[in-house]
């Protein structure tokens, strides 16, 4: 992601009812970067220019219409809306459309941004789509994030943003902070061990995918998506967050609680918060099952609750809750 001074003025495009150019900015053809089309025009042949000159609107990276229907399918359905063009080299033109209800026409605004983002031209629509919304979120031009869902989130939760393309399954997880590092070699949905074919079936029926992910060797994740729509009847991406389910519970944050445990008893009960068995505790920590029992029975005596259970509870809703 960089910026840039360029020698760029805002532009318009102005067509009727029937897709005619009633007029095009001169500046058009300085921000694309293709050659001046001579009146009386339709709009096809300016989406084909912009085309041709490698450009693409962030929205239809993730459309199953071709570019001219899918604007059309745009104007039909709203009378208002904001997208982005972007070129080979990542140049972000900020484009909006009305549809002024007096004369009927419709106007396009092309704002440069002088704002560039990540957009390999190797690389297909989609996943290029998917690396420009990433750095748009990051600069804050698009309010994808924060996602809000219906059950109540626990204050102790670590979580992270998360976008996945619909059709390729490519993610990208927006961790600059490293908060995850286990998920650096995650590319693909698949990667998480889960199948776009079960999001997508979650998604239609629902309305939103959660998930438990497990990695080797590490705490189970969460996994919560939902559908971001560009714009009314338009397509798709799929967002969401990632969720450290234990996020703020550790051994040292249990003897802040309970001083008086050790680190051992602290170690076995915050195990046991997180879901273990008392036999997998033991695993985990090296020791006989019994030496782990008894290290959760000393603390549960020592906190004065009435059973290891009811210790066990009582450190999950002070800590996450």
């Amino acid at each position: 992601m960089r910026q840039q001074k360029l020698d760029r003025s805002s532009a318009s495009v102005v067509i009727d009812a029937s897709l005619n150019v009633v007029s095009i900015s001169q500046s058009i053809y300085d921000i694309y970067g293709f050659n001046k089309l001579p009146l009386p025009i339709i709009l096809d042949k300016v989406i084909k220019a912009r085309d041709a000159a490698g450009w693409f609107t962030l929205s239809e990276a993730f459309s199953n219409e071709n570019t001219i229907n899918s604007i059309i399918h745009r104007m039909k359905c709203n009378n208002y809306y904001r997208d982005f063009d972007i070129s080979n080299s990542g140049e972000i033109i900020d484009v909006t459309h009305y549809k002024d209800s007096a004369s009927g026409f419709i106007f396009f605004n092309c704002v440069p941004t002088y704002a560039f983002v990540s957009c390999r031209s190797e690389e297909s629509v989609e996943i290029r789509g998917l690396m420009a919304l990433r750095d748009l979120i990051q600069l804050g031009m698009i309010g994808a994030f924060p996602i809000t869902f219906e059950q109540t989130q626990p204050k102790g939760q670590v979580s992270v943003p998360f976008i996945c393309g619909p059709k390729s399954g490519r993610v990208f997880i927006l961790d600059e902070a490293q908060a995850f590092p286990e998920l650096n070699p995650i590319q693909y949905l698949e990667d998480l061990s889960l199948k776009m074919h079960d999001v997508t079936c979650a998604l239609d029926q629902v309305g939103q995918y959660s998930a438990r992910v497990e990695l080797e060797g590490r705490e189970p994740l969460q996994l919560d998506l939902k559908r971001q729509i560009f714009y009314k009847g338009g397509p798709n991406f799929l967002a969401g967050k990632l969720v450290r389910l234990w996020g703020d519970i550790t051994a040292e944050s249990i003897r802040n609680e309970f001083p008086n445990f050790s680190l051992k008893e602290a170690e076995v009960i915050c195990l046991l918060v997180r879901g273990n068995t008392l036999k997998e505790a033991a695993a985990k920590m090296g020791k006989a099952p019994v030496t782990a029992t008894l290290q959760a029975r000393s603390a549960q005596l020592k906190s004065g609750e009435r059973s290891v259970n009811a210790l066990v509870a009582r450190i999950t809703h002070s800590l996450l809750y």
